[in-house]
Protein backbone atom coordinates (compact mmCIF):
# COMPACT_ATOMS: atom_id res chain seq x y z
CA UNK A 1 0.00 0.00 0.00
CA UNK A 2 1.33 3.43 -1.00
CA UNK A 3 0.39 4.70 2.59
CA UNK A 4 2.67 2.05 4.45
CA UNK A 5 5.20 2.68 2.00
CA UNK A 6 5.36 6.37 2.78
CA UNK A 7 5.07 5.48 6.62
CA UNK A 8 8.09 2.74 6.25
CA UNK A 9 10.02 5.55 4.59
CA UNK A 10 9.53 8.12 6.88
CA UNK A 11 10.23 5.81 10.13
CA UNK A 12 13.44 4.83 8.51
CA UNK A 13 14.52 8.82 8.14
CA UNK A 14 13.45 9.13 11.60
CA UNK A 15 15.81 6.82 12.30
CA UNK A 16 18.67 7.58 10.62
CA UNK A 17 18.61 11.49 11.85
CA UNK A 18 17.12 10.70 15.56
CA UNK A 19 19.32 13.52 16.75
CA UNK A 20 17.62 16.13 14.45
CA UNK A 21 15.21 18.01 15.91
CA UNK A 22 14.03 19.59 12.80
CA UNK A 23 13.68 16.06 11.11
CA UNK A 24 11.70 14.86 14.11
CA UNK A 25 9.47 17.73 14.13
CA UNK A 26 8.72 17.24 10.14
CA UNK A 27 7.72 13.40 10.15
CA UNK A 28 5.69 13.46 13.57
CA UNK A 29 3.97 16.34 12.08
CA UNK A 30 3.83 13.70 9.06
CA UNK A 31 2.37 11.24 10.74
CA UNK A 32 -0.10 13.12 12.49
CA UNK A 33 -1.37 14.54 9.57
CA UNK A 34 -1.00 12.91 6.25
CA UNK A 35 -1.13 8.84 6.66
CA UNK A 36 -4.39 8.51 8.75
CA UNK A 37 -6.43 6.97 6.29
CA UNK A 38 -4.58 4.04 5.32
CA UNK A 39 -5.13 1.47 8.09
CA UNK A 40 -4.38 0.92 11.94
CA UNK A 41 -2.30 -2.10 10.75
CA UNK A 42 0.19 0.22 8.41
CA UNK A 43 1.36 2.33 11.27
CA UNK A 44 2.12 -0.63 13.29
CA UNK A 45 3.61 -2.61 10.83
CA UNK A 46 5.98 0.43 9.63
CA UNK A 47 7.13 0.79 13.60
CA UNK A 48 5.48 4.68 13.52
CA UNK A 49 4.78 4.33 17.39
CA UNK A 50 7.86 3.33 18.44
CA UNK A 51 9.79 6.18 16.34
CA UNK A 52 7.70 8.54 17.46
CA UNK A 53 7.89 7.42 21.23
CA UNK A 54 12.43 7.53 20.40
CA UNK A 55 11.52 10.81 19.07
CA UNK A 56 10.13 12.35 22.45
CA UNK A 57 12.62 10.46 24.51
CA UNK A 58 15.45 12.26 21.99
CA UNK A 59 14.09 15.60 22.59
CA UNK A 60 13.00 16.49 25.39
CA UNK A 61 13.63 19.65 25.77
CA UNK A 62 12.26 20.93 22.48
CA UNK A 63 8.33 21.40 22.64
CA UNK A 64 7.41 21.37 18.85
CA UNK A 65 9.09 18.00 18.45
CA UNK A 66 6.93 16.95 21.65
CA UNK A 67 3.46 18.68 20.33
CA UNK A 68 4.33 16.78 17.01
CA UNK A 69 4.64 13.39 18.68
CA UNK A 70 1.68 13.66 20.84
CA UNK A 71 -0.54 14.71 17.71
CA UNK A 72 1.04 11.45 15.90
CA UNK A 73 0.11 9.79 18.89
CA UNK A 74 -2.94 10.55 19.31
CA UNK A 75 -3.70 9.95 15.15
CA UNK A 76 -2.91 6.17 15.68
CA UNK A 77 -4.26 5.24 19.08
CA UNK A 78 -7.65 6.77 18.00
CA UNK A 79 -7.89 3.81 15.84
CA UNK A 80 -8.94 2.11 19.03
CA UNK A 81 -6.93 -1.24 17.85
CA UNK A 82 -5.77 -3.65 20.17
CA UNK A 83 -2.33 -4.42 18.93
CA UNK A 84 -1.93 -0.83 18.84
CA UNK A 85 -2.69 -0.49 22.59
CA UNK A 86 -0.47 -3.13 23.37
CA UNK A 87 2.64 -1.42 20.98
CA UNK A 88 2.03 1.60 22.66
CA UNK A 89 1.84 0.76 26.28
CA UNK A 90 5.26 -1.59 25.37
CA UNK A 91 7.24 0.96 23.67
CA UNK A 92 6.79 3.66 26.74
CA UNK A 93 3.92 6.07 25.44
CA UNK A 94 2.39 6.48 28.48
CA UNK A 95 5.85 7.72 30.39
CA UNK A 96 7.02 9.59 27.42
CA UNK A 97 4.05 12.03 27.11
CA UNK A 98 3.73 12.11 30.99
CA UNK A 99 7.39 13.40 31.14
CA UNK A 100 6.55 15.82 27.99
CA UNK A 101 3.63 16.63 30.52
CA UNK A 102 5.97 17.82 33.31
CA UNK A 103 8.28 19.27 31.37
CA UNK A 104 5.73 21.43 29.05
CA UNK A 105 3.05 22.40 31.05
CA UNK A 106 2.95 26.03 29.47
CA UNK A 107 2.31 24.58 26.11
CA UNK A 108 -1.73 24.65 25.35
CA UNK A 109 -1.20 22.43 22.49
CA UNK A 110 0.65 19.46 24.00
CA UNK A 111 -1.83 19.78 27.20
CA UNK A 112 -4.86 19.33 24.67
CA UNK A 113 -3.46 16.59 22.77
CA UNK A 114 -1.49 14.45 25.97
CA UNK A 115 -5.19 14.64 27.47
CA UNK A 116 -6.79 13.90 24.68
CA UNK A 117 -4.28 10.97 23.81
CA UNK A 118 -4.85 9.41 27.71
CA UNK A 119 -8.88 9.49 26.67
CA UNK A 120 -8.48 7.92 23.97
CA UNK A 121 -6.00 5.46 25.59
CA UNK A 122 -8.43 4.93 28.43
CA UNK A 123 -10.61 2.58 26.33
CA UNK A 124 -10.47 -0.60 28.34
CA UNK A 125 -10.20 -0.93 31.78
CA UNK A 126 -6.89 -2.79 31.52
CA UNK A 127 -5.57 0.66 29.54
CA UNK A 128 -6.88 2.92 32.52
CA UNK A 129 -4.88 0.40 34.91
CA UNK A 130 -1.35 1.60 32.86
CA UNK A 131 -2.40 5.30 32.56
CA UNK A 132 -2.63 5.27 36.28
CA UNK A 133 0.53 2.79 37.28
CA UNK A 134 2.52 4.99 34.58
CA UNK A 135 1.55 8.53 36.85
CA UNK A 136 -0.92 9.97 34.38
CA UNK A 137 -3.34 11.10 37.63
CA UNK A 138 -0.13 12.61 39.39
CA UNK A 139 0.70 14.77 36.08
CA UNK A 140 -3.28 15.77 35.64
CA UNK A 141 -3.49 16.90 39.35
CA UNK A 142 -0.18 18.73 38.71
CA UNK A 143 -1.37 20.72 35.78
CA UNK A 144 -4.36 21.30 37.52
CA UNK A 145 -3.28 22.70 40.45
CA UNK A 146 -0.28 24.54 38.20
CA UNK A 147 -3.43 26.19 35.93
CA UNK A 148 -5.41 26.53 38.33
CA UNK A 149 -7.14 30.06 37.00
CA UNK A 150 -6.96 28.75 33.68
CA UNK A 151 -10.75 27.79 33.10
CA UNK A 152 -9.95 26.25 29.83
CA UNK A 153 -7.11 23.55 31.15
CA UNK A 154 -9.26 22.40 33.78
CA UNK A 155 -11.75 21.39 31.56
CA UNK A 156 -9.55 19.79 29.56
CA UNK A 157 -7.99 17.81 32.83
CA UNK A 158 -12.02 17.06 33.58
CA UNK A 159 -12.56 15.38 30.45
CA UNK A 160 -9.12 13.14 30.66
CA UNK A 161 -10.41 12.42 34.07
CA UNK A 162 -14.07 11.51 32.93
CA UNK A 163 -12.34 8.86 30.79
CA UNK A 164 -9.35 7.51 32.55
CA UNK A 165 -10.88 7.05 36.10
CA UNK A 166 -13.93 4.60 36.00
CA UNK A 167 -12.85 1.32 37.21
CA UNK A 168 -12.88 1.04 40.97
CA UNK A 169 -8.96 0.63 40.98
CA UNK A 170 -8.08 3.84 39.09
CA UNK A 171 -10.64 5.84 40.91
CA UNK A 172 -8.83 4.99 44.35
CA UNK A 173 -5.60 6.02 42.68
CA UNK A 174 -6.85 9.29 41.39
CA UNK A 175 -7.80 9.85 45.02
CA UNK A 176 -4.63 8.86 46.34
CA UNK A 177 -3.22 11.45 43.62
CA UNK A 178 -4.91 14.34 45.51
CA UNK A 179 -7.59 14.41 42.11
CA UNK A 180 -10.97 14.86 44.20
CA UNK A 181 -9.10 17.60 46.44
CA UNK A 182 -7.63 19.63 43.07
CA UNK A 183 -11.66 19.52 41.59
CA UNK A 184 -12.78 20.80 44.54
CA UNK A 185 -10.06 23.53 44.82
CA UNK A 186 -11.03 24.56 40.92
CA UNK A 187 -14.83 23.97 41.16
CA UNK A 188 -14.06 27.00 43.92
CA UNK A 189 -11.69 29.15 41.94
CA UNK A 190 -13.99 28.94 39.27
CA UNK A 191 -17.04 29.59 40.98
CA UNK A 192 -18.66 32.41 38.97
CA UNK A 193 -18.66 30.13 35.65
CA UNK A 194 -21.55 27.89 35.46
CA UNK A 195 -20.37 25.95 32.48
CA UNK A 196 -17.78 24.88 34.31
CA UNK A 197 -19.28 24.02 37.82
CA UNK A 198 -21.62 21.98 35.43
CA UNK A 199 -18.49 20.15 33.94
CA UNK A 200 -17.22 19.85 37.49
CA UNK A 201 -20.54 17.87 38.89
CA UNK A 202 -20.77 15.98 35.47
CA UNK A 203 -17.25 14.69 36.15
CA UNK A 204 -18.07 14.12 40.05
CA UNK A 205 -21.68 12.63 39.32
CA UNK A 206 -19.49 9.75 36.72
CA UNK A 207 -17.08 9.33 38.77
CA UNK A 208 -19.21 8.48 42.07
CA UNK A 209 -21.56 5.89 39.94
CA UNK A 210 -20.84 1.96 40.52
CA UNK A 211 -18.64 0.18 42.94
CA UNK A 212 -15.87 2.30 44.97
CA UNK A 213 -13.48 1.80 47.98
CA UNK A 214 -14.18 3.36 51.12
CA UNK A 215 -11.02 6.21 50.36
CA UNK A 216 -13.36 7.06 47.12
CA UNK A 217 -16.40 7.60 49.27
CA UNK A 218 -14.93 9.56 52.15
CA UNK A 219 -13.12 11.98 49.40
CA UNK A 220 -16.19 12.47 47.42
CA UNK A 221 -18.29 13.34 50.93
CA UNK A 222 -16.19 16.23 50.85
CA UNK A 223 -17.58 17.08 47.65
CA UNK A 224 -21.10 18.07 48.79
CA UNK A 225 -20.67 21.01 50.79
CA UNK A 226 -19.10 22.60 47.28
CA UNK A 227 -21.61 21.40 45.19
CA UNK A 228 -24.72 22.66 47.25
CA UNK A 229 -22.74 26.05 47.46
CA UNK A 230 -22.57 26.47 43.47
CA UNK A 231 -25.93 25.30 43.14
CA UNK A 232 -26.86 28.29 45.21
CA UNK A 233 -24.37 30.42 43.37
CA UNK A 234 -26.13 29.58 40.01
CA UNK A 235 -29.74 28.82 40.52
CA UNK A 236 -30.44 30.67 36.96
CA UNK A 237 -28.55 27.79 35.54
CA UNK A 238 -31.04 24.75 34.76
CA UNK A 239 -27.96 22.46 33.15
CA UNK A 240 -25.99 23.25 36.00
CA UNK A 241 -28.33 22.25 38.20
CA UNK A 242 -28.97 18.77 36.96
CA UNK A 243 -25.86 17.47 37.03
CA UNK A 244 -25.03 19.26 40.79
CA UNK A 245 -28.63 17.09 41.37
CA UNK A 246 -26.98 14.13 39.78
CA UNK A 247 -23.28 14.41 41.24
CA UNK A 248 -25.21 14.48 45.22
CA UNK A 249 -27.58 11.46 44.09
CA UNK A 250 -24.58 9.37 43.04
CA UNK A 251 -22.16 10.48 46.19
CA UNK A 252 -24.99 9.59 48.13
CA UNK A 253 -25.69 6.18 46.47
CA UNK A 254 -21.91 5.61 46.59
CA UNK A 255 -21.95 6.15 50.38
CA UNK A 256 -24.90 4.13 50.86
CA UNK A 257 -23.95 1.14 49.41
CA UNK A 258 -20.35 1.45 51.33
CA UNK A 259 -22.70 1.34 54.83
CA UNK A 260 -24.64 -1.31 53.27
CA UNK A 261 -21.33 -3.65 52.69
CA UNK A 262 -19.84 -2.78 56.30
CA UNK A 263 -23.18 -4.01 57.79
CA UNK A 264 -22.99 -7.27 55.67
CA UNK A 265 -19.25 -7.41 57.44
CA UNK A 266 -20.42 -7.09 60.77
CA UNK A 267 -23.30 -9.50 60.36
CA UNK A 268 -21.01 -11.88 58.88
CA UNK A 269 -18.96 -11.38 61.84
CA UNK A 270 -21.32 -12.04 64.40
CA UNK A 271 -22.63 -14.77 63.36
CA UNK A 272 -18.93 -16.68 63.01
CA UNK A 273 -18.12 -15.40 66.76
CA UNK A 274 -22.07 -17.03 67.91
CA UNK A 275 -21.21 -20.07 65.70
CA UNK A 276 -17.74 -20.65 67.78
CA UNK A 277 -19.13 -19.83 71.13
Amino acid sequence: AIGEGCMKAVVAVMKAHLDSDLVQEEACASIAGKFWAEGAVNFIEAGCIEAVVAAMNAHPGSVTVQENACRALTTIVCWEDDEIDAKFASAGGIGAIISALKAHQGSGVFRHEAFKTFRLFARTAENEVKIAQGGGFDAIVAVMKTHRDSTAVQKQALAAIAFSAREAGTKVRFVEAGGIDAIVESMTAHRGSANYQLLACHALADFATGQAESVVNVALSRCVEVVVGMMNTHRGSAGMQEQACRALASISQAGRRRRSGFAVALTMTRTKQEESV
